[in-house]
């Protein structure tokens, strides 16, 4: 596992990246997603029929939900999986054999400072500060639970608090000039 997350690191060093939250929010407007050196994306924000939106590739594919590795790899054919989260028992062997944990030091930092279930966009924000050393870092499509997700409807889940994670994400951008929260309304 940990000469996996070297590999990471040394494939994002010096790159602009994007990563791609899935909010309903991210589909309103076009975007040149696909200039970015990494495209990185959260569980099941697919882009096929979304390109103009949100791009055609994807570089990481960062999960916490069981997919079916078909799936996966029709819709994302990404060159790495991250597992973001400590629940290990939601992969399946394939997922097992082919996914990057993420330390779980990190859900369980994050899970400190809110007091609640960090969402796997809090997680995987946290990651690229935390671990990787990138020129740029773009993020789209967080709004923090307001518009919900556009595969899902998340407005009124409970296990996340938007509010509590806009704070902690804010907090920790806020004074790192190479990050920017791109917020369409």
């Amino acid at each position: 596992m940990i000469n996996n997350i070297i590999e990471v690191q040394e494939f994002l060093k010096n790159k602009n990246i994007c990563l791609l939250g899935n909010s309903n929010n991210i589909l309103k407007n076009p975007k040149n997603i696909d200039s970015y050196d990494i495209i990185c994306r959260i569980n099941r924000g697919s882009p096929i029929g979304k390109e103009k939106f949100i791009g055609s590739r994807t570089d990481i594919l960062f999960l916490s939900t069981k997919m079916k590795d078909a799936d996966i790899t029709k819709n994302f054919n990404s060159k790495y999986l991250m597992w973001i989260t400590k629940d290990i028992e939601k992969q399946n062997n394939w997922l097992e054999q082919n996914v990057i944990k993420v330390p779980s030091e990190d859900w369980y930092e994050v899970k400190s400072i809110l007091k609640t279930l960090p969402s796997s966009g809090c997680i995987s924000i946290y990651f690229l500060i935390k671990h990787i050393e990138f020129n740029k870092l773009d993020i789209y499509g967080f709004d923090f639970f307001r518009s919900g997700t556009w595969y899902h409807n998340l407005k009124k889940q409970t296990w996340h608090n938007g509010n509590l994670e806009e704070q902690f994400i804010t907090n920790l951008i806020k004074d790192n000039p190479k990050i920017q929260l791109i917020n369409e309304q």
